[in-house]
């Protein structure tokens, strides 16, 4: 799967994507290929769709708001590892009401989602579906699971890149203000910081404003959000 992606597409556009999205469904047997960034600060939406599903089911999704009850979304954001739509919680109630909806515009009952998680904090996730059996699905998947997650982290790197996302570098902190952002995310005020490193508190808050203006916000609480929630420091 992941030798199906062609070079060029790191070029193409958004519409070359879908056109490629028809061709991969059609070269593994499958229904549809949806790609879809839920949590992308780096994009100024917050999110972006990527879909050959049906226009009708799309349109029908939204003017619902299935995406306060999908299943596939609400648990896939709570996972690390790919997820068979077998796995899914028990389908009554709300759950049975969208399967049934979606299967009523042609989307079939068995799907594979992969979330993908990225350098600047994003969540997107990397769903492939079809109809068919239990038996032919479960055998699709046999050896070849680590390739399509392989896929789903290839395919989201170009769609960044596509919108020009993954153009801006993230900001680089150096040692000394990422052990700061280290200390503030644990929750030391900067009297705290200043004694376990060793410095002046005045030295504490010139890093922290160097941080501040890196990432273009105006507190440190605001510092330690972004930093944790684009990785932007390891611990």
């Amino acid at each position: 799967m992941s030798q199906f992606l062609p070079d060029g597409t790191a070029s193409g556009s958004l519409e070359d994507m879908l056109s490629f999205f028809d061709e991969f469904c059609d070269a593994f047997g499958l229904g549809y290929l949806t790609y879809y960034a839920v949590d992308a600060p780096m994009l100024e939406s917050g999110s972006l769709l990527l879909t050959n599903y049906p226009e009708s089911w799309k349109a029908n999704y939204f003017t619902r708001n299935y995406q306060a009850i999908d299943p596939v979304l609400k648990t896939a954001r709570h996972r690390l590892t790919p997820m068979d739509w077998s796995e899914l919680p028990s389908r009554k109630g709300s759950t049975e009401r969208f399967f049934l909806d979606a299967r009523n515009h042609g989307i079939g009952n068995f799907g594979m989602t992969v979330p993908v998680r990225g350098q600047y904090g994003e969540l997107a996730l990397v769903s492939v579906n079809a109809e068919t059996s239990s038996t032919e699905w479960a055998s699709r998947w046999h050896g070849t699971l680590p390739d399509y997650t392989f896929f789903a982290y290839q395919l989201h790197t170009r769609i960044i890149r596509a919108v020009g996302a993954g153009s801006t570098p993230a900001p680089q902190l150096t040692r000394r203000e990422a052990e700061v952002m280290q200390w503030a995310i644990r929750g030391k005020s900067a009297w705290d910081t200043a004694t376990l490193m060793g410095l002046s508190e005045r030295t504490v808050h010139f890093y922290v404003r160097n941080v501040c203006s890196k990432l273009g916000v105006s507190t440190k609480t605001q510092a330690v959000a972004r930093v944790v929630r684009e990785h932007l420091i390891t611990f």
